[in-house]
């Protein structure tokens, strides 16, 4: 499940470099877009309890791109195939996490020397948000038009 956050560029330059170089030219694009991402990208740590993870380690990984013909024109997307993507990119207020089913939380708190805890819920105080994805694609588009 990808989270779904939607930017666009409205750039005369770009319009002019996709007339006139097609659709070579936006894959290249997409393409850088998608790379500085990976480069942009917060790296998480790994479980301390070892476990394997419903999604892989790093949210780099997890990046995508594609370009489309659509009708007459053509359209670019890089995307973070993530259920937490949308939290990292545009922040999160604090909330409460509580177990699915009927098992409790478990975690490592390293500020306690590393005790694992077992817990119903916890409250998150949320995060500011790291627009690593946004600022990526402005940074390509803005750094060079042309080829």
């Amino acid at each position: 499940m990808a989270a779904d956050v939607t930017i666009s560029i409205d750039s005369p330059a770009c319009d002019e470099m996709l007339l006139r170089y097609g659709e070579p030219w936006l894959e290249a694009k997409v393409d850088s877009i998608a790379m500085e991402a990976i480069d942009r990208c917060p790296v998480g740590v790994p479980d301390p309890l070892g476990r394997p993870r419903e999604w892989p380690k790093h949210m780099r990984d997890c990046i995508s791109s594609y370009v489309q013909r659509v009708g007459t024109g053509l359209v670019g997307w890089v995307w973070v195939e993530t259920p937490y993507a949308k939290s990292v990119i545009l922040g999160a207020r604090p909330h409460e996490i509580r177990p699915k089913g009927n098992y409790p939380l478990r975690f490592v708190m390293p500020k306690a020397g590393g005790a694992v805890v077992r817990t119903r819920r916890v409250r998150h105080p949320g995060n500011a948000a790291n627009p690593f994805l946004p600022d990526a694609m402005r940074h390509v588009i803005s750094a060079s038009p042309g080829r």
